[in-house]
């Protein structure tokens, strides 16, 4: 006989409790953050008036920045992750979405050296969560980044497919960092399990979480120094998502 762990499901009311109450430590931790922020970004203007530039205080600011800028995407994560997927279904362009994602990542990618090679099939509608299915996509991609130490370069692609019998939207993030050692790969999307120094395990649960919400697929396959390909698939519509077996 067992003993320890329950394998009850927490109840609905329990879920909506843990929601509410990360919601509000989000909310709470998000104010001074941005005071933060705001404070950093007038501090980087001055510093660059008075270095004529980009000087040493003033990279010192804009690291702090990037952190600023980490702990809410954490904190992002945890929300998402703790309230569970809240999904608003519409029909997406999803193109245009992943158009999105490569002009936000862009600028980091320049600043790393690597390429960004978006490679996006017009015409490809999906009754999706437009935002939810954003964050997976950017979660994916940033992955992708800090994965290249130095240059390299980062396919994103949108294709036609199948999925549980019906037609689906394909996406590839693939890069060409260090890859994922084969004992480590069948665990990437557990809960709070990281391969990356100062990572916490958030965001690929997520991911997952989002995929799984809508019904579709997510695999990744990988090479040590070579690099790692995620795939995920996506019914175009609801009613013709069908669950396995």
């Amino acid at each position: 006989m067992s003993v320890g762990l329950s394998s009850e499901a927490p109840s609905s009311e329990k879920l909506a409790f843990l929601g509410s109450l990360a919601s509000g430590l989000v909310h709470e931790l998000r104010n001074p953050l941005n005071a933060i922020r705001a404070n950093l970004q007038l501090m980087e203007e001055d510093m660059e008036r008075e270095e004529e530039g980009e000087g040493p205080h003033t990279r010192r600011v804009r690291r702090l920045l990037g952190e600023v800028g980490r702990l809410d995407k954490i904190l992002s994560d945890f929300l998402t992750f703790v309230r569970g997927a809240d999904l608003k279904f519409t029909r997406v362009d999803l193109a245009s979405l992943l158009q999105e994602v490569v002009t936000f990542i862009t600028p980091q990618a320049d600043a790393q050296g690597v390429a960004v090679l978006p490679y996006l099939q017009e015409n490809i509608m999906a009754e999706v969560d437009g935002e939810a299915v954003r964050q997976a996509i950017m979660n994916l991609a940033i992955n992708g980044l800090q994965a290249m130490e130095g240059s390299g370069t980062l396919m994103l692609r949108l294709s036609s497919g199948e999925w549980n019998g019906g037609p689906a939207a394909v996406v590839d993030i693939i890069d060409t960092g260090k890859g994922i050692p084969p004992d480590r790969i069948q665990r990437i999307f557990e809960h709070f399990y990281t391969t990356r120094e100062g990572g916490t395990g958030i965001g690929l649960s997520v991911v997952s979480r989002i995929v799984t919400a809508h019904d579709g697929d997510i695999k990744c396959e990988s090479e040590p120094g070579r690099g790692t390909q995620f795939r995920i698939r996506l019914p175009l519509t609801r009613n013709e998502a069908k669950t396995d077996g």
